[in-house]
């Protein structure tokens, strides 16, 4: 019978590393859902050559394969996770789950779900699974510049010194102050040197220890849990320590490599981890959610179970399928590990993981443990967007995120500005992002892909698109105006808070009015001066906006028709066309502004034209860009001329603001 050991011990800790891969995407059906595909090791045999070759050992050692076959191994876990997430969301009962090599059994109980999940790449299997019993006594815990996951630190509590390993850094979520992981039984309970856990030098497993001064931190206050299914913490780091979404290296080829990705562990995946003590060792994953007895602990801890060997010492380790992390290290039976290691007694010897995500509801997980409070660090892959010659206004741009799932998430910047837009991604990286808002015309984007709320790729470089005019505009040069803007109302709207209502005879109000309704939700109609189309009103009663907004003056909108209006909304205003001169413009755009050969000008939506109607050109042409979220009048980049003509503005209004604009004149109220 096996005697199980915590992994804490006098003085003990952890340190583990992969090289950074970029495994093939998870497969796609049409529909976009995830399924399984086929996974030859042969095509993972470049990734492989980048394994530290104490992993590539580990390996050979237990269980029994190549780095090319655990890479092949790990990314069908990584793509189980997707399509076991799917299966559920349709409705799927999934009763269990395994891997058989690189083939995904789900467990289910009727017909209909075999079916579901046949249509994944997946195979059924109807009924419960088996669950296996470990027949072992209570484990006794015992605590044995950059900063990365596996790396040594010790402490002093009560009357002992221990040492642990840092399992994974991340990030407080409410504040992004950099954080690290590690188990729970390594709390410090504060009795010494002011409670601080101090890192600890070390050259290579098991040996080499070198004590320090330095300071990593201390304990985040509420995150610690031991029992009752948890096994998991939270330190703080001082600012003298760069924590890196990364793993340390032993030996010979000492480095680091990126964690890509956070995923529940699966039953009959190869597991591997780091720890001080041992290094590195692989495992087969024997059960996940088993609930393991542990001595002097309230409960149990719920584990992902391996026949890995660990040892004292290794506690609060990273354990990882691929580059995707899924537990830390917990508690172990080997009495020492061997080269290469075999169970150390007849019951075979077994170690566990606390597991980082579970798929079973309601089940102990660092995730469902720290909640809002802690998520760990990811390295995110680089953002492409792809080319594309022109974009529908307020519509979508695309792109790919390398080593992007569902799990991730995309950031989209405009011309340099600091406002997001946000999407998020598919499991085979493709993204789409709706840029809403932004001004027809020339724009250049960039992005940036997301795991969380705070590990952040870096900008992609920058991409130009053209922004079409939205539809409104074609309608206005059809022979049917009216109808076609009611057609668009329909086609976009299902209620609106507020309705546009302008001239289709005035190019500028119409511009002003897009610009508004474009920022404010609402939809644009147009009208004949004098009377309301019938087909204009029922719109608008379909609408049931709170308020109509009317562009343009009376000799635009007439009195008498916006009387008819008082009975369609609460609130109707107008916005006014004032009469201005080019003293009164020079100082409401904050620069001398003046005409060459021009009498009239449209100022809408940042761009100075000549009246339509007239075949006087603005020169040179004024250009105002505008970023969506700046609450300021346009302002022109170059004068206008050089004569200081007087002008006549008969429609000038601000990009944003517009009811706010004391030149807005409520009409009803």
């Amino acid at each position: 019978m096996s005697v199980f050991r915590g992994l804490v011990g006098t003085f003990a800790v952890g340190a583990l590393a992969l090289g950074s891969l970029c495994l093939p995407a998870v497969a796609m059906a049409d529909d976009a859902a995830p399924v399984m595909a086929d996974y030859p090791a042969s095509e993972f045999r470049a990734e492989a050559a980048a394994l530290p070759d104490e992993l590539v050992e580990a390996l050979a050692d237990n269980p029994g394969i190549s780095g090319a076959e655990y890479l092949a191994q790990a990314q069908a876990g990584i793509d189980a996770a997707a399509v076991l997430e799917s299966l559920e969301s349709d409705g799927v009962t999934v009763l269990g789950s395994r891997l058989d090599d690189a083939t995904l059994v789900v467990n289910v109980a009727t017909a209909a779900d075999a079916s579901a999940v046949a249509a994944t790449g997946a195979t059924a299997d109807l009924g419960a699974p088996s669950t296996l019993d470990f027949d072992v006594p209570d484990i006794e815990l015992k605590a044995g510049p950059e900063l990365r996951g596996g790396q040594a630190f010790y402490y002093q509590s009560g009357a002992g010194m221990y040492r642990c390993s840092i399992g994974f850094t991340g990030y407080a979520v409410a504040t992004g102050a950099r954080q690290l992981s590690t188990a729970g039984h390594c709390q410090n309970d504060g009795s010494h040197r002011s409670g601080y856990y101090t890192f600890l030098d070390q050259s290579a497993p098991g040996s080499g220890f070198s004590f320090t001064t330095k300071n990593i931190g201390k304990t985040v206050a509420g995150t610690f849990r031991l029992g009752n299914g948890y096994d998991a913490g939270v330190m703080t780091v001082s600012s003298a320590f760069t924590p890196l979404p990364e793993f340390e290296t032993w030996g010979e080829s000492s480095g680091s490599a990126a964690i890509l990705d956070r995923v529940p562990a699966i039953k009959g995946a190869t597991v591997c981890k780091s720890g001080a003590t041992t290094g590195w060792t692989c495992g087969e994953i024997l059960e996940v959610d088993y609930a393991q007895s542990v001595g002097g602990v309230t409960g149990k801890i719920n584990s992902i179970v391996t026949n890995a060997c660990m040892l004292g010492g290794d506690s609060g380790g990273p354990a990882l399928m691929g580059n995707a992390a899924i537990g830390i290290n917990s508690w172990g039976s080997a009495v020492h590990c061997g080269d290469p290691w075999t169970p150390q007694n007849t019951d075979g010897d077994i170690a566990g993981f606390f597991p980082l995500d579970s798929v079973k509801a309601g089940a102990a997980s660092a995730q469902r443990q720290f909640g809002s409070k802690f998520e760990i660090g990811v390295a995110v892959g680089s953002a492409q967007v792809t080319p594309a010659t022109s974009v529908e206004y307020d519509g979508v741009i695309s792109g790919t995120l390398a080593n992007g799932n569902i799990r991730h998430n995309v950031a989209l910047f405009v011309d340099g500005g600091t406002t997001a837009y946000t999407g998020a991604v598919g499991p085979d990286g493709s993204w789409s992002v709706r840029i809403r808002g932004i001004s027809p015309g020339d724009h250049t984007v960039r992005a940036r892909g997301g795991f969380g709320s705070w590990s952040k790729g870096a900008l992609s470089a920058p991409v130009a698109v053209t922004v079409e005019a939205p539809p409104l505009y074609a309608v206005l040069e059809s022979d049917s105006p009216i109808p076609g803007a009611v057609a668009l109302s329909q086609s976009d709207f299902g209620t609106a808070p507020v309705v546009y209502l302008t001239t289709n005879a005035s190019t500028a109000d119409t511009l002003a009015a897009i610009s508004a309704a474009s920022r404010s939700g609402g939809p644009v109609l147009l009208t004949p001066a004098d009377a309301l189309p019938g087909v204009v009103a029922s719109e608008i009663l379909r609408l049931a906006p709170e308020r109509i907004v009317i562009a343009g003056d009376a000799t635009a909108v007439t009195d008498a028709l916006v009387k008819r209006l008082y009975s369609l909304a609460p609130t109707v205003v107008r916005m006014a066309r004032p009469q201005l001169d080019a003293v009164t413009l020079s100082a409401a755009l904050g620069a001398p502004f003046s005409l060459a050969s021009a009498t009239q000008v449209y100022a809408a939506n940042g761009v100075v034209t000549p009246e339509p109607d007239t075949a006087a050109p603005v020169a040179p042409a004024v250009k105002a860009p505008q970023a969506p979220s700046a609450p300021a009048v346009v302002t022109p980049t170059a004068v206008v001329g050089t004569a200081a003509t007087p002008v006549v503005i008969r429609s000038f209004v601000f990009m944003l603001g517009i009811e706010r604009d004391p030149r807005i004149e409520p009409l009803r109220r």
